[in-house]
């Protein structure tokens, strides 16, 4: 009876040895669920994935969840973009406004959480507030959110903060934020990738004139237009649409689109209503019509717009109004899917660089400060734009571009700019899901810029998104400063800077691929 005891405790001190061995402290590669496989190079943050949530499946995922962030109908709050905003109080409504998460899961249980919201921008100071509570909720990792405004100039102003209306408002937005992300997640379905594309031309523009010699006549806000002979301005747009259509088993099949266009359709007679602008037509049109659950990110689109004001002899005028140009884009992006089809692409791993990006401030003009602060406070008091009496203040910059003071923004702008310090520091982002790759700059960048970051990326399955976890402005390219235009002479940045983002995104991109 000793005996058998003696060879029970023995065989069960044995056991014991060989499971403290296996656990070694710890999971090793190869074993268990491997951590991400994020990059650190320089100031890159570690990735810590032993935070995410544990997944009981060996499948791809993907998620989808929505909700409504539309003001009350009798909050009267002041709408982003087209000045003075502190004075554009929302008056009426034309569609809803949401907050949508797409949830994606790997095989190996990370979890990434992409959101776009129907705002003008990922508002740098709510951003970390909403990772903070959605991390809280769901346990993924800070560095694993990112958010994305769709850059409707019809949704409230976050920088208006001293509306009181307006900071209970953004209080809603973190909570739906965190209510999106724990249905997004429980949405979760094994999921595969297609690769498509549809070709938009007409339904966006460059928003600067050149006449045949190739000289630069202005913008289209309207204030230098007069010849005739612009000929590169239609022709000059890149209107390709790149899809990503996510199949899911036992769910509803996504799309997943970027778009180089600013969501400015709802300007003019119904500037003063809530609107996601063309984002919300869109998405209408698409799901009434498929049974595709639809998600925008907003592309390169600092030099595009979706109208012009060129002369109706010159242009393909789409339709000014915004349902109605909802549905004409859609045919646009139906015909895409189904004349050109879908490429299948693989999933896989997830992997993120999150980082940093240091910028040389534009100091140019800080001789006109003093100016540009006494046009601001006019222009905000009047509430109207006064270009005759702001034309007669000029500069020629370093590159003999000579500018004028145009607007409250640009005012504004200049003033900011003479109290800034040297360089600034943002944070940006590159994700690898297999075969599929984006980045997140937290600018409005220009389409030469992003055509650069997916020529040279390693996988031609590659989309650049903007207005990302921040809001930090027009990040031209170079060209638009040797010619000027209102959105180099609003940028906080010198020239160049969006080539240095430009390589600096490729060079994160090769890292995700080696």
């Amino acid at each position: 009876m000793k005996k058998t005891i003696c060879l029970l405790l023995a065989l069960l001190l044995f056991v014991s040895l060989l499971s403290a061995c296996g656990n070694g402290g710890g999971t090793t590669e190869g074993e268990g669920t491997k951590p991400v496989e994020s990059q650190e190079t320089g100031d890159t943050k570690t990735d810590p994935s032993e935070t995410q949530p544990a997944d009981t499946g060996d499948v791809f995922k993907v998620g989808y969840a929505r909700e409504n962030i539309t003001p009350e109908p009798d909050e009267q709050l002041p709408l982003g973009g087209y000045g003075n905003t502190d004075k554009r109080l929302s008056t009426g409504f034309l569609d809803f406004l949401y907050m949508t998460c797409i949830a994606f899961r790997d095989a190996e249980g990370n979890t990434l959480l992409w959101f776009t919201e129907d705002l003008m921008n990922a508002n740098t100071d709510l951003t970390p507030k909403i990772k903070q509570h959605v991390s809280e909720i769901t346990g993924v990792d800070t560095d694993h959110i990112l958010a994305t405004g769709t850059h409707t100039h019809s949704a409230p102003d976050q920088s208006q903060t001293k509306m009181e209306a307006l900071n209970r408002y953004l209080d809603r937005l973190v909570d739906a934020a965190g209510k999106a992300a724990a249905a997004a997640v429980a949405d979760l379905a094994p999921a595969t990738f297609q690769w498509g594309s549809a070709d938009l031309t007409g339904y966006n523009y460059v928003r600067h004139y050149f006449n045949a010699a190739n000289e630069a006549k202005g913008d289209n806000h309207g204030h230098f237009i007069a010849d005739a002979d612009l000929v590169r301005h239609t022709t000059e747009a890149n209107s390709i649409m790149s899809i990503l259509e996510i199949q899911r088993e036992g769910a509803k099949d996504i799309l997943l689109t970027t778009w180089r266009a600013h969501a400015t359709i709802t300007g003019g007679s119904t500037k003063y209503n809530i609107s996601a602008d063309f984002v919300g037509a869109i998405r209408t049109e698409i799901e009434k019509r498929t049974d595709y659950l639809f998600a925008y990110y907003q592309g390169e689109a600092g030099n595009y717009n979706p109208r012009t004001r060129l002369p109706e002899s010159m242009e393909f005028n789409p339709p000014k109004d915004v349902k109605e140009y909802g549905k004409q884009a859609t045919d646009l992006i139906l015909k895409g899917l189904e004349e050109n089809g879908t490429k299948p692409i693989e999933t896989g791993t997830i992997r993120t660089i999150n980082t940093t990006f240091s910028g040389q401030i534009n100091h140019d003009w800080d001789e006109l400060a003093p100016i540009a602060k006494t046009l601001q406070e006019a222009w905000n008091k009047s509430g109207s734009f006064d270009y005759e009496g702001a034309l007669k203040y000029t500069i020629t910059d370093s590159l003999g571009v000579v500018h004028h003071i145009e607007s409250p923004y640009q005012a504004g702008a200049i003033v900011g700019n003479a109290a800034r310090g040297k360089e600034e520091s943002v944070e940006i982002h590159a994700t690898r899901i297999g075969d599929f790759a984006f980045v997140n700059a937290p600018f409005e960048m220009f389409d030469t810029n992003g055509t650069y970051v997916k020529e040279h990326s390693p996988t031609p399955y590659t989309m650049v998104i903007c207005y990302s976890n921040q809001g930090r402005g027009y990040l031209p390219s170079q060209f638009a400063y040797e010619y000027g235009c209102y959105e180099s002479d609003c940028t906080h940045f010198k020239a160049g800077t969006g080539e240095q983002l430009a390589e600096k995104f490729v060079e994160l991109l090769k890292d995700l691929y080696k």
